[in-house]
């Protein structure tokens, strides 16, 4: 949620600021959840084997780890090298027919 405001919020963009908290909460496809001290804790850890990331996407990783989720999306191509316990969709390719070959499924 707040990765995607940045902009909005920057281009002071009061529609799409609408747009995206009307759109990003929690539902059938996904949840909004609460960050914890063992979710900041498994981000650092993830943090020390990847170094290239920065705290909000180690933030996310671990949520979804935590929260046992089967599938990440996202367009940060980088991720996709992240040892993960679930798969790492690039959206865009995945929204483009193109199967991401680099990516296994650990669940």
């Amino acid at each position: 949620l707040a990765e995607s405001l940045v902009k909005p919020f920057k281009d002071d963009n009061k529609h799409l600021q609408s747009v995206y908290l009307a759109a990003l909460h929690s539902g059938q496809a996904f949840s909004v959840v609460p960050i914890d001290r063992f979710i900041l804790v498994e981000a650092a850890r993830i943090r020390a084997n990847a170094t290239f990331l920065n705290l909000a996407d180690a933030i996310h990783l671990a949520t979804a780890d935590f929260f046992h989720c089967s599938c990440f999306l996202t367009n940060d191509k980088r991720l996709v090298s992240v040892d993960a316990n679930f798969e790492i969709v690039i959206l865009s390719e995945a929204t483009n027919g193109k199967k991401n070959d680099t990516t296994e499924s650990h669940s």
